[in-house]
């Protein structure tokens, strides 16, 4: 039986080791076949051109900061039965493609969403969540639509063109949940597949600081208070829309005392988030009302054969010799030790580690370390199941595939 296909799209906007990163997450899926759509800025474009698979990425470039925009074009070159959707900044769990797929395969669902994790692996950003009319957040037994996650999303196409894809009036925030309204009032339904994971970093851009602290919040104001418009009754619009600028305010409180935001600059935010409560009041739908004809189906990856590619199409697959101050004769003694690094399973600041042998471990490293090479003498073995799981003393000197995650 074959396997369904999916169409990856990432779009990107000024980050582009970021964008690399999250193309090697999806470029090691363990679901074939898949194919990925960048649509990024030439920053972007240029950066994953060095990538060893570049030449099978579906590639657009797009200038503005619009991701409703951007998804859209990439909906326009997506071939495949079913698309999916992936922040820049995010990085997916090697399974996810599998396990989203399986579940969408055996629900009539419309969309389907997971769980998203927070940078150290383990706090949870998002989970299953509804929300009600004015947009607001309620707990999974509420009586609201489930909310979808824009970094953790599956579509099926079909449907997805049909309601005319992302309104593009959503240019940063509440584009997915204007898009859960509208499978919502056409009477499809979403799904939450807890075993769905996306790893999610809040990463600096021109709307926020590193800190995560707002730089504007005028999009912001905009894309709320167009979807107010659109679907909360006509009497609580004004309410919300108070209850909301409170909100934003006691935000930018906790920056200006933690010191991430200047004291000076909340009169200007405030009056931005006001000034965009105007603009989207008045700014008119931009639904698509249809899409390209996409191109053949162009997969980034085919099916793996050989058992080191089974591993790398789940990891970092790296090469342990024997150090340098061992004698050329004990270091020949000391065979290479294959190890399997899965950045994106951690265990506080560690890694879970499985070499081709089928010895396996979790070693704690700093991420500072990855990138410069793995030295046995900064790994401490936390578990292992055998003896002599690592050489005593070794450094990790090739790392197959250059893939690494820098969390």
């Amino acid at each position: 039986m074959s396997q369904p296909r999916v169409s990856v799209i990432v779009v990107s906007h000024g980050r582009p080791d970021l964008l690399c990163r999250a193309a090697l997450s999806v470029f090691h899926q363990n679901h074939r076949p898949v194919e990925l759509i960048i649509v990024a800025d030439h920053v972007g474009l240029a950066a994953i051109s060095i990538l060893p698979f570049a030449s099978r990425i579906k590639r657009v470039l797009f200038e503005n900061e619009n991701i409703s925009a951007a998804r859209n074009i990439g909906i326009d070159h997506a071939a495949a039965e079913y698309i999916a959707f992936l922040d820049d900044e995010a990085v997916a769990e090697p399974m996810w493609l599998s396990l989203m797929l399986n579940e969408m395969c055996q629900h009539p669902w419309a969309a389907l969403t997971g769980t998203v994790l927070g940078r150290n692996g383990i706090s949870v950003q998002w989970g299953d969540v509804r929300f009600d009319e004015l947009g607001r957040d309620q707990p999974k037994s509420g009586s609201g639509p489930r909310k979808l996650h824009g970094t953790n999303m599956l579509f099926r196409a079909d449907i997805l063109r049909q309601i005319g894809g992302f309104d593009e009036a959503y240019r940063f925030l509440n584009y997915d949940t204007d898009l859960v309204m509208r499978l919502h009032h056409t009477g499809h339904e979403t799904g939450y597949l807890d075993g769905g994971l996306i790893h999610h970093s809040f990463a600096q851009s021109a709307r926020r600081s590193a800190r995560r602290a707002p730089k504007t919040l005028f999009e912001i104001g905009a894309s709320y208070a167009g979807f107010l418009r659109r679907y909360a009754p006509p009497a609580s619009m004004d309410a919300a829309l108070l209850d909301f600028e409170y909100t934003q305010k006691r935000r930018i409180d906790r920056f200006v005392l933690s010191g991430d935001l200047s004291p000076f600059r909340i009169a200007r935010l405030l009056a931005e988030l006001r000034s965009g409560f105007e603009q989207g009041r008045m700014r008119p739908l931009m639904l698509r009302q249809s899409f390209d004809q996409a191109p053949r189906f162009s997969p980034c990856a085919m099916m793996i054969h050989s058992r080191l590619s089974f591993y790398m199409a789940r990891g970092v697959i790296v090469t342990a010799c024997a150090s340098k101050r061992r004698s050329m004769r004990q270091r020949a003694k000391t065979p290479p030790c294959f190890c399997f690094i899965q950045p994106p399973f951690r265990i506080g600041c560690g890694f879970i580690a499985k070499d081709i042998g089928n010895r396996s471990g979790v070693f704690m490293a700093r991420p500072s370390v990855i990138k410069s090479g793995l030295s046995c003498g900064n790994l401490r073995t936390v578990f292992r199941p055998r003896r002599r799981a690592l050489p005593r003393h070794g450094v990790f000197h090739e790392i197959i595939g250059a893939s690494h995650w820098p969390l």
